[in-house]
């Protein structure tokens, strides 16, 4: 029996949305200044808000040495690296997130498996909304040295294998002339043309039922994907995604966006919560952080959906105490 822990979108925040609480720091650091003492107090008391939240959340999830290996979908880094892993402290952030999941787990860091999300990578909104020149190699390797492989897959047990893909397939239909440049596109199918070229042989290569893990799941309505995968999608036990944070918002997408309802039932999409949760920033509404956990047993595969236990879990205070 393999017992995986499945957390998605941890953002180094809880039950506050990581973004709205940067706004806030970034807005009186542009107003004070970077080394104001009222400035300089109020990043330190979040960061260490930040860290007791992050081993809380990780300490309901999961007791040490309670599993095998741990499959994050994707998004570990601060909801502030629209560009991606590409600054000292983002890089210093990722690397310290991987030493807390496994101090606390008791799981090897070679056996995180780590699924790129949209923060982690950059992605096309920041091109417009904060000036950023993403996509370029540089976001890439960065990720790479902080966490690994863009993609790849990993035996789970002699029945299940695990594959894994990036964002940059959903990227690619996300294009809109004058987002990004042509050149920046011809990036971005490059790089997606060797992820598929990787899906294809891995998929002939190894005969095991297999799950698939992609951040985003609007990444399922890209037709090159779907070419790779339908041949062999009756090996497809489930594919498992993360991004949209809570279930609710899921049902939110799938009820105003129609062509997204055959893809999450062709490939039996399972959607993992928020391990950090989310607030609708307008009303500062929980929507309740979870986890996964995937148990495999000779040809079964259960997977068992957690919420926290809410109460336990305190209120992140912006002001220094």
């Amino acid at each position: 029996m393999a017992k995986i822990l499945m957390i998605a979108d941890g953002h180094l925040s809880l039950k506050i949305n990581p973004d709205e609480i940067e706004v806030i720091l970034r807005t009186v650091t542009n107003t004070l200044g970077e080394k104001n003492i009222f400035s300089r107090l109020l990043h330190d008391h979040y960061d260490r808000q930040r860290e007791s939240h992050l081993k809380k959340a990780l300490s309901q999830a999961v007791k040490k040495d309670d599993c095998e290996m741990i499959i994050s979908l994707g998004d570990l880094t601060p909801g502030r690296n629209y560009g991606g892993i590409i600054d000292p402290e983002a890089y210093d952030e990722a690397i310290h997130f991987l030493s807390l999941l496994a101090e606390i787990s008791g799981v090897s860091p070679s056996d995180i498996i780590k699924v790129p999300g949209n923060h982690d990578l950059g992605y096309h909104y920041s091109t417009w909304a904060w000036g950023s020149t993403w996509p370029d190699s540089t976001n890439f390797e960065a990720y790479k040295k902080a966490y690994g492989s863009l993609y790849g897959y990993r035996l789970l047990t002699p029945e299940f294998m695990f594959i894994y893909l990036s964002p940059v397939h959903v990227e690619t239909l996300a294009y809109r002339p004058g987002k990004i440049s042509d050149e920046k596109l011809d990036f971005l199918i490059t790089k997606q043309t060797e992820e598929l070229e990787f899906l294809e042989q891995t998929l002939a290569q190894n005969g095991q039922l297999f799950f698939l893990g992609i951040h985003d799941p609007g990444t399922f309505i890209s037709p090159q994907l779907e070419a790779v995968i339908n041949p062999h999608r009756e090996r497809l036990v489930a594919s498992f995604t993360g991004h949209v944070h809570a279930q609710w918002v899921l049902d939110f997408i799938k009820m105003f966006r129609p062509s997204f309802r055959p893809a999450f039932k062709k490939y039996r999409l399972q959607f993992v919560p928020s391990i950090w949760g989310a607030v609708l920033p307008f009303l500062f509404w929980p929507t309740g952080a979870g986890w996964g956990r995937l148990i495999l047993d000779g040809g079964k595969a259960d997977l068992e959906l957690r919420q926290f236990d809410s109460p336990k879990i305190n209120p992140i205070a912006l002001w220094p105490l």
